[in-house]
C-alpha cells in the first residue's frame, strides 16, 4: 500500500528575513520547501545553507507570484485551454449554399410586393443564414513564459492551501479499483482529485479509471486547468519532484 512522504511548504520572500528563517526551520523538520523570491543570489546562498541540514529539500523559484501578471497568466491559460476544448463544428448555410432555383419569385414592379431576387435570401423563411458560424478552430497561442508563470502560480496556490498530498509510491496488491478508493478515503480525498506520477504506471491507471471524479496525469502532461479543476493533487515522490522541477525552471 502507498505511504505518505514528506510534506511540502511554499515560502515567499524566502531569500532574507523571516522567510529565510522559516525555510531553515521547515527543512530541518523534514519539509520539502519551495522558496520563492526575486533575489536569485539570496536563494542560491539559502540552498547552500539548507543542503547541509538533514531533512527536507529546497526548490528555488525566482518569481513574484503575487503580481497581477501572474493572476492574468492563469486567466489567459484557462481561457486558452477551454477554447481548445471547443469542437468548433457549428456550421450554417449561406444564401449561395441553399438548394433552390435562381428564378425571380415575381416581377420587379407592379405587384405591390417588396422587391425580391431569389428565394434563398436570408430574409426569407428557408433561406440562407447571414454571417452564420462556420467550422473553425478556437485555439489560442500563448507564449511559453505565460504558460510557465500560470502553472507556477496555480500549483503554488495548491501548495499554500494544503491541497497537494505526497506519498512514497503507489503500490497495490492487485489492480483493484476498491483498493485505490480505500486508499484515497484514508487520505481524506472525498471530492475531485488527480493522481500524478512522473511516468505512466498501467496498474495505477487501471485502478483509477473507474473512479468517478478522479483524474490521472503525468507530471509533464499536467496543465493549469487540471491543477485548478481538481480539489486535491495526490502525487508520488517522483511525480512531485517532476512538478517542482517544472516550476523551478
Amino acid at each position: 500500500m502507498a505511504e505518505r512522504g514528506n510534506m511540502a511548504a511554499i515560502v515567499t520572500g524566502a531569500a532574507s528575513g523571516m522567510g529565510r528563517c522559516y525555510c531553515r526551520e521547515l527543512a530541518a523538520m523534514g519539509y520539502d520547501v519551495i522558496a520563492v523570491d526575486i533575489n536569485p543570489e539570496g536563494l542560491d546562498s539559502l540552498e547552500e545553507e539548507i543542503n547541509g541540514l538533514a531533512g527536507g529539500r529546497l526548490v528555488k523559484l525566482v518569481q513574484n507570484l503575487a503580481t497581477p501578471e501572474a493572476a492574468q497568466a492563469v486567466k489567459d491559460a484557462i481561457t486558452a485551454i477551454r477554447n481548445a476544448m471547443r469542437a468548433g463544428t457549428a456550421s450554417t448555410k449561406g444564401k449561395g449554399e441553399v438548394a433552390g432555383s435562381n428564378k425571380k419569385p415575381w416581377k420587379q414592379k407592379g405587384t405591390g410586393n417588396a422587391r425580391a431576387g431569389f428565394r434563398q435570401s436570408p430574409v426569407w423563411r428557408g433561406g440562407g443564414v447571414a454571417h452564420g458560424p462556420k467550422p473553425r478552430s478556437f485555439e489560442q497561442k500563448l507564449n511559453k513564459k505565460v504558460w510557465a508563470l500560470a502553472f507556477a502560480r496555480a500549483f503554488s496556490d495548491k501548495l499554500v492551501a494544503g491541497d497537494v498530498i505526497v506519498v512514497d509510491k503507489f503500490e497495490f496488491e492487485a489492480p483493484k479499483t476498491k483498493l485505490m478508493a480505500k486508499f484515497l478515503k484514508e487520505l481524506g480525498v472525498d471530492r475531485t482529485a488527480c493522481i500524478v506520477q512522473k511516468d505512466v504506471d498501467d496498474t495505477v491507471v487501471l485502478v483509477t479509471s473507474n473512479l468517478p471524479r478522479i483524474d490521472y496525469s503525468t507530471a509533464q502532461a499536467m496543465d493549469v486547468y487540471m491543477v485548478l479543476a481538481n480539489r486535491k493533487l495526490v502525487c508520488d515522490k517522483a511525480g512531485f519532484d517532476a512538478l517542482m522541477a517544472r516550476i523551478a525552471k
